[in-house]
C-alpha cells in the first residue's frame, strides 16, 4: 500500500537524501516499509522493518495484603505492553531472588510473586518493576502480617444483687474478621432470657437485665480470626441481701421447761445472725444456747425463769442487706398443752440418701413424740431414726426408695393435751442411664443414631454436645428427647462429624452424662501432587511424590496409560507416613504415558494423574554452513537435529533474538530447521546462531552471512612493448568472492584457444603470455573478471616492435659519365627509422650533386650527372631505437666509350 504525505507521514527529498518521518507511531504502524527511487534511467528500491513496541502497563496493580503467620501470600499483577519483559520484585527497595521460600512467575499477562511460610520478616513495602526496551512501570502494595486478637481491656469479675441490671465487657483488638463466644462454667452460654450478647466497635458486652442467683459463675469470652484466638474470662457473684424466710414464733413454756426459739433465712454468705432482748445481745451462756447455721439460727433457754418472759428479736445481716422478725415468750406456772412452732414441710429426698423430718414443738415437758406413714406408725429399726430433743422433733429416713413417698404426721402429747402435724416426703430420683449410646465407625454418607435410654424424676432436661458446643435440631442433624429416652440423628455424617459426642441429663436432684465416639472414616485425599508434566532424559530416573490423607487401612495403586503398574527393578513403589513415591528408574521412551495413583480405603477411592514424557535432547546432525550471497537475493540457513520434539527453535544474529518478519522467515519441516534472510544488505552481514532445545537440553550451532564481493583489480594490465619474436606478458590481480571466471579480448575479439598465446589464472593472479610475439600480436587486451555479484575490466596495450631490415637493395650499378644515377633502398621496421647514405665513411648530405630522399619505408640516394669521383662504395644504413643495419652498394663510372647499362637492383 502506497504510503501519501499526510499528517501521520512526512516525507523529504533532499541531496539524493529521501526521509519517511512517522508522527506518533503507534503498534499498527509496524511493518516493512520500501522506498522506490525511479528515473527514466530506471528504477530501484530498499527496504526496512519498522518494530514498534508498547511500554510495560499496569492493568491490574498488586493489591494490600493482611497475611497470616505460617499462610502461603502471593501477590499478583497484570501488565499490558509488547513482550518479553524484565520483572523484578523488591522488599523495602531490596530485590527479592527465587529461592526455596519466593518464586517469581511470568505467564501472558499476569505476573506474581509467591512466598511460602509468611514470617514476621517478611512484612513491608513490596514494589514489582516491569521492563521492556521501551520503557518500565512499577507499582507497589503494603504487606502486613494479621494480627491475632489480643485484649485491650479484660472482662473484670463483678459483684452485684439480685434483679440489677449489669453487663460484662471487653475490649479487644486484632485483624478482622473476628468472632466472639461466651461461655459459662466451660459450657457454651447461647442468648436467653435476660441474656444477650453484643460485639461492635471492638467491644465484646454480655448483658444482663435481671440477673438472678443462677447467673453467678465464671464467664469466659474467646476471640477468634484466622491468625489465632484468645480467652479472658471474669466470676459473676450474685449477692442477695440478707432475708428471714421464716419468722420466730411466739411460744408458751412452763416455768422451769426449756423453750426455743428459730428463725430461718437466707442471703448472700457471710450472714450474721444474732438474738435480742430489749435491745441486748443474746450469746451462749449458762442459760441460753445460740445455734446458727447457714440458714438457720435457734435461741435455746435452757430452763425457764418468770423473768424470761418478753420479746425476742431476731436479726440476721450481710454485706447488701438485713432483715429481722420478733417473737415473744410467756413463761407460766402451768401446764401447757404441746403446740407445734415449726410445723412438718414437704421435704424431698433423693433415691439413694437420706431425709431428715423435724418439726419444733412447745409445751410442758414431758412430751411424747410418735411418727406415723400413712396412718401407720413408724418402729425405730435401722431405717427409721426419730429423737426429740431440745424441743425438736427428729426422723431420719436413710437409702431412700421411692416407697418412702408418702404422708407423715408426727403426734406431740403431754398431760395438757395432744397435737399433730403433717408433712409430704417425696423421694426424687437423679437421673440414672439405663443403656449409653454406643460408638461407631461409619463411612461418610451414612445415617448415625445414637440412643440413650434413662431413669429419673421428670422433668428431666436432656442435651447433646460436641466439642463442648450443644447440638439443637437442624438441616443436617435431629434431637429427640423425653423423660424416659433421648437419639440424636446425624442424617449424613461427614468427616467433619467425628468426634465426641456427650449427652447430659439432669434434674432438680442431679445430674449424669455418657459419651460415645463418631469415627467418620475419612476417604482418601492427595492433599499434594506431583507436577502436570515431567520430562526426563532417556536413562534418568523420576521420582512421582503424592501426600495422601484418609482412614487406614488404605491401598495404593499406580496404573499407566490404564494398566496397573507392578512393583520391580524398574518400578520402585513406597507408602510410609501419608506419602507414596513411585520411582522410575532409568526411564525409556517407551515409559512416557500417563500415570495414575489410586488410593482406596473402606470410605471410597481418588486418584491423581500425571504426565511422563522420556525425551531426547536435541543434537546437531548437520551444522549450519556459512553463507556467501549477491546483495539483494535471498540467503538459506539449514541445519538437521536429532531428538524428541517438539522443539523451541531460536535464531539470533550477533547475539540479538530475531523474530520471524518479512525479513526473516523461520520454517521446520521434520528434522530440518531453516531460516531464510530476505534480500540480504550490508546489516545482514554478520554471525547467526541456531538454539533448538525441548525439555530436557538444547544444542547450538552458529555460522556467518556475508554478501559476495564483485571482483575488483588490485593490480592493473600495463601497457607493454616487446621486439617482434620475443615473449610478451600481460598480468593482474584481482579480487572478490569466489568463483571469479577471468577471459581475455584482444581488439574487441575473444580470444580463443591459441597455441601462441598462454593464459592462466593462480592465486588471484591472471597471465596471458605470448612466447614469441608476431607483429600482428600488437593490439589492446582486455582482461574480464566475473562473479555472481558482478563483473570487472581491465586494458593495455602491446607494441611488437621491428628491427629495422633492408628488403630490397641494389646490387654494384654501373654508370656513364654523366647520366644520372638513382641508390633505392627499402626497409622495414618500427618507427622511428633514421637512414643514411655514407661513402668513403662519410655521411652523404643532400646538397646540389646528391638528392637524399625517404618516402614509405624507400630511401633514396640520387646523383644528377654522374662523375668518375662519384665511383666508389656506397654505405645505407638505417637504424631504430632496437638496432639497425647496412647493405653496400658499389657504383661504377665509365667513361662515355662505355656502353650505357641499366642498374639491376635486387630486392630480399
Amino acid at each position: 500500500m502506497e504510503i501519501s504525505s499526510s499528517a501521520k507521514y512526512k516525507m523529504t527529498l533532499t541531496d539524493l537524501v529521501a526521509s519517511l518521518e512517522i508522527v506518533n507511531s503507534a503498534v499498527e504502524d509496524r511493518g516493512e516499509y520500501v522506498c522506490v527511487a525511479s528515473s527514466e534511467a530506471g528504477s530501484d528500491r530498499c527496504s526496512s522493518t519498522v518494530t514498534i513496541k508498547d511500554p510495560p502497563l499496569f492493568v491490574r496493580s498488586l493489591e494490600p495484603r493482611d497475611v497470616v503467620k505460617g499462610s502461603e501470600m502471593r501477590l499478583e499483577g497484570q501488565v499490558s505492553g509488547s513482550v518479553p519483559f524484565t520483572v523484578s520484585f523488591y522488599k523495602n527497595t531490596k530485590p527479592i531472588r527465587n529461592d526455596k521460600r519466593h518464586r517469581i512467575t511470568v505467564k501472558d499477562d499476569l505476573i506474581a510473586l509467591q512466598v511460602l511460610a509468611v514470617e514476621a520478616g517478611d512484612v513491608g513495602l513490596y514494589q514489582c518493576t516491569v521492563e521492556n526496551e521501551v520503557g518500565k512501570a512499577s507499582c507497589d502494595c503494603q504487606v502486613t502480617l494479621k494480627e491475632p486478637p489480643s485484649f485491650v481491656k479484660k472482662l473484670e469479675s463483678l459483684s452485684s444483687l439480685v434483679g440489677s441490671e449489669v453487663s460484662l465487657q471487653c475490649s479487644l483488638k486484632g485483624s478482622e474478621p473476628m468472632s466472639v463466644s461466651w461461655t459459662k462454667d466451660n459450657h457454651e452460654l447461647k442468648e436467653a432470657e435476660n441474656i444477650q450478647f453484643t460485639y461492635e466497635n471492638n467491644t465484646a458486652l454480655l448483658h444482663f437485665d435481671n440477673l438472678q442467683s443462677k447467673h453467678g459463675g465464671k464467664y469466659s469470652c474467646q476471640a477468634q480470626n484466622q491468625a489465632g484466638s484468645q480467652t479472658c474470662s471474669a466470676v459473676v457473684t450474685v449477692k442477695e441481701p440478707a432475708k428471714v424466710t421464716e419468722e420466730a414464733k411466739s411460744i408458751s413454756v412452763t416455768q422451769g421447761d426449756p423453750a426455743t426459739l428459730e428463725a430461718r433465712f437466707l442471703g448472700t454468705k457471710p450472714l450474721k445472725a444474732r438474738w435480742l432482748k430489749a435491745g441486748k445481745e443474746l450469746s451462749s451462756g449458762q442459760r441460753y444456747k445460740v445455734q446458727s447455721t447457714d440458714t438457720s439460727s435457734v435461741l435455746k433457754m435452757i430452763k425457764t425463769e418468770k423473768g424470761d418472759s418478753g420479746d425476742y428479736t431476731f436479726e440476721v445481716s450481710n454485706d447488701v442487706g438485713q432483715s429481722s422478725c420478733e417473737a415473744t415468750l410467756t413463761v407460766l406456772d402451768q401446764i401447757i398443752p404441746p403446740s407445734f412452732t415449726r410445723k412438718l414441710k414437704q421435704t424431698e429426698g433423693i433415691k439413694g440418701s437420706f431425709a431428715h423430718l423435724e418439726c419444733l414443738v412447745s409445751g410442758s415437758l414431758p412430751i411424747t413424740i410418735q411418727w406415723y406413714k400413712d396412718e401407720k406408725e413408724i418402729q425405730t429399726d435401722e431405717k427409721h431414726k426419730s429423737t426429740f430433743f431440745e424441743n425438736v422433733a427428729f426422723l431420719e429416713i436413710s437409702n431412700l426408695n421411692g416407697k418412702e413417698s408418702g404422708s407423715y404426721t408426727c403426734i406431740a402429747k403431754n398431760k395438757a393435751g395432744t397435737v399433730q402435724c403433717s408433712g409430704i416426703l417425696f423421694v426424687k430420683e437423679p437421673p440414672c442411664i439405663l443403656e449409653k449410646p454406643e460408638s461407631m465407625n461409619v463411612l461418610p454418607g451414612s445415617k448415625v443414631q445414637f440412643n440413650v435410654l434413662m431413669s429419673g424424676t421428670p422433668p428431666l432436661t436432656t442435651k447433646w454436645f460436641k466439642n463442648r458446643k450443644e447440638i439443637a435440631s437442624s438441616a443436617d442433624c435431629n434431637v429427640v428427647k423425653d423423660n424416659t429416652s433421648s437419639s440424636l440423628e446425624l442424617f449424613f455424617a461427614k468427616t467433619s462429624d467425628s468426634g465426641e459426642f456427650v449427652c447430659e441429663i439432669q434434674n432438680d436432684v442431679g445430674s449424669t452424662s455418657c459419651q460415645a465416639t463418631l469415627f467418620v472414616k475419612e476417604p482418601p485425599k492427595f492433599t499434594r501432587t506431583p507436577a502436570r508434566l515431567s520430562v526426563v532424559r532417556p536413562g534418568q530416573s523420576k521420582m512421582f511424590e503424592c501426600q495422601v490423607t484418609g482412614t487406614p487401612e488404605m491401598d495404593i495403586c499406580w496404573f499407566r496409560e490404564g494398566s496397573e503398574i507392578s512393583p520391580s527393578d524398574r518400578y520402585k513403589m513406597v507408602f510410609v507416613n501419608s506419602v507414596v513415591t513411585l520411582e522410575v528408574c532409568g526411564a525409556e521412551t517407551k515409559d512416557s504415558g500417563l500415570y495414575y495413583c489410586e488410593a482406596r480405603n473402606e470410605a471410597g477411592s481418588e486418584s491423581c494423574s500425571m504426565e511422563l514424557k522420556v525425551k531426547e535432547p536435541p543434537s546437531l546432525i548437520r551444522e549450519l554452513s556459512a553463507a556467501d550471497v549477491v546483495k539483494a537475493s535471498s540467503a538459506c540457513f539449514e541445519c538437521q537435529v536429532a531428538g524428541t520434539g517438539p522443539f523451541e527453535i531460536t535464531w539470533h544474529k550477533d547475539a540479538k533474538e530475531i523474530k520471524p518478519s518479512a525479513k526473516h522467515g523461520f520454517s521446520q519441516l521434520n528434522d530440518t530447521v531453516r531460516l531464510e534472510v530476505h534480500k540480504c544488505d550490508a546489516v545482514d552481514v554478520g554471525e547467526y546462531q541456531c538454539t533448538v532445545s525441548n525439555e530436557v537440553g538444547s544444542c547450538t550451532c552458529k555460522t556467518t552471512l556475508n554478501l559476495k564481493e564483485p571482483p575488483t583489480f588490485t593490480q592493473r594490465l600495463e601497457d607493454t612493448a616487446t621486439v617482434l619474436g620475443k615473449m610478451a606478458e600481460f598480468k593482474c590481480v584481482v579480487k572478490g568472492s569466489p568463483t571469479l571466471s577471468v577471459q581475455w579480448q584482444k581488439d574487441e575479439n575473444w580470444i580463443l584457444e591459441n597455441a601462441k598465446i598462454e593464459r592462466t589464472f593462480e592465486n588471484n593472479v591472471a597471465t596471458l603470455r605470448i612466447p614469441a610475439c608476431e607483429a600482428t600480436h600488437g593490439g589492446k587486451y582486455t582482461c574480464q573478471v566475473v562473479n555472481e555479484a558482478g563483473q570487472e575490466k581491465c586494458f593495455a596495450t602491446l607494441t611488437v616492435q621491428e628491427p629495422p631490415q633492408i628488403t630490397e637493395k641494389p646490387e654494384a650499378i654501373k654508370v656513364t659519365v654523366g647520366d644520372p644515377v638513382s641508390l633505392d633502398c627499402k626497409v622495414t621496421g618500427s618507427p622511428e627509422l633514421k637512414v643514411k647514405w655514407m661513402k668513403n665513411g662519410k655521411e652523404l648530405q643532400s646538397i646540389r650533386q646528391h638528392k637524399l630522399t625517404f618516402e614509405n619505408k624507400m630511401s633514396s640516394l640520387r646523383v644528377q650527372s654522374a662523375q668518375k669521383e662519384d665511383e666508389g662504395e656506397y654505405v645505407f644504413e638505417v637504424a631504430n631505437h632496437i638496432s639497425s643495419c647496412s647493405c653496400k652498394v658499389k657504383v661504377i663510372v665509365l667513361g662515355w666509350c662505355a656502353k650505357r647499362k641499366t642498374p639491376v637492383v635486387h630486392v630480399e
